[in-house]
């Protein structure tokens, strides 16, 4: 009977252990609001093309690029989608990546900047947006 006992608590510390283990954020949180199907699709496709090697949200990811927690409050969707397909458009001399055709789609660029956008600061934090939205001046051949 005692060696059931400690089976049966054994099993139960080490499930406990697995469960808390599998709590750690192994990508961006969903911050305040649940995620339409676009914006999730987006967060998978943040993990998926490694933007937090360089990026961090909710604590989660590199600081070696911007955090972005907050960028929902400082761009739109619309500008995001326009920025990461061409960075340098935008900031001339920038290490961010371009990820327009072929890299990404452009329904994939679509639903990663309405992941971005959804991000508006920690969950619980009213911020004001301030919304900096500038697009460069076409390109004339």
């Amino acid at each position: 009977a005692l060696a059931s006992l400690l089976l049966v608590l054994g099993s139960s510390g080490f499930l406990l252990g697995a469960a808390v283990r599998e709590r750690q954020p192994s990508q961006p949180p969903e911050i305040g609001r649940p995620l339409t199907p676009a914006e999730r699709a987006g967060r998978a496709l943040y993990r998926q093309q490694n933007c937090g090697s360089c990026h961090t949200v909710g604590g989660v990811g590199s600081a070696d690029g911007p955090d972005l927690l907050s960028i929902g409050l400082r761009h739109s969707p619309a500008w995001l989608h326009s920025f990461l397909e061409d960075p340098t458009r935008f900031r001339p001399g920038t290490k961010m990546p371009g990820f327009g055709p072929p890299t990404m789609t452009h329904q994939e660029i679509e639903e990663l900047s309405q992941y971005l956008g959804s991000l508006r600061g920690p969950p619980g934090k009213k911020l004001d947006p301030q919304v900096a939205d500038t697009f460069p001046m076409p390109e004339t051949h």
